[in-house]
């Protein structure tokens, strides 16, 4: 005869809020778009992010993460870091917006456009142009200053950009002026 035995466990568990443990691959749940950040804070990640950071996660997994680097990362360890040198600039890029979707921490992604990708070295106000950051915001107004030399560039940028139909009625633009201010367009 063979005997089966069945052992069942029992765990009690906080109803709250799960809360995030370094290293855990659990990701923190949240109930609002406020429960949400864009950052890259990973226990220990030591070197952060210097050309920025497109990673949408739970404000309290990044806390922990930060809490712990506090004291993992110490000053010898942030000198073993690879040196970074300029960070390339896209024409096109991605604008984040962290968003709580079924609980889970999500990017919503739209693409905009880098002023630093067309230029914005100037000599005189003459070499300025203004141009739109984010071609689909149909009622936004002409809103960044690059040089005249990138129009080019930026109009080819701009049209690899698909926009979702929008029929809303805009209301009129006050235009920005361009100006040349310590040798950088700048809308005004």
């Amino acid at each position: 005869m063979r005997f089966a035995i069945v052992v069942i466990v029992f765990v009690a568990c906080d109803k709250g809020a799960p809360s995030p443990r370094v290293g855990s691959n659990e990701a923190p749940l949240c109930k609002t778009d406020d429960d949400c950040e864009v950052s890259c804070e990973a226990p220990d990640a030591c070197c952060g992010h210097p050309c920025g950071c497109s990673q949408v996660q739970s404000k309290a997994a990044s806390e922990t993460a930060r809490k712990h680097n506090e004291t993992a990362c110490t000053a010898e360890a942030r000198t073993r870091c690879p040196q970074v040198g300029g960070c390339s600039h896209e024409p096109v890029i991605d604008d984040i917006t962290p968003r709580c979707k079924a609980g889970a921490c999500v990017a919503e992604v739209h693409k905009k456009l880098d002023p630093m990708a067309f230029g914005t070295n100037c000599s005189t106000a003459a070499d300025c142009a203004i141009v739109k950051r984010d071609p689909c915001a149909k009622c936004v107004c002409a809103d960044m200053a690059i040089m005249k030399a990138g129009l080019d560039r930026y109009n080819q940028a701009a049209q690899t950009i698909t926009c979702a139909p929008d029929e809303r009625v805009c209301g009129e633009c006050k235009p920005l002026v361009a100006d040349c201010v310590n040798g950088s367009c700048v809308a005004k």
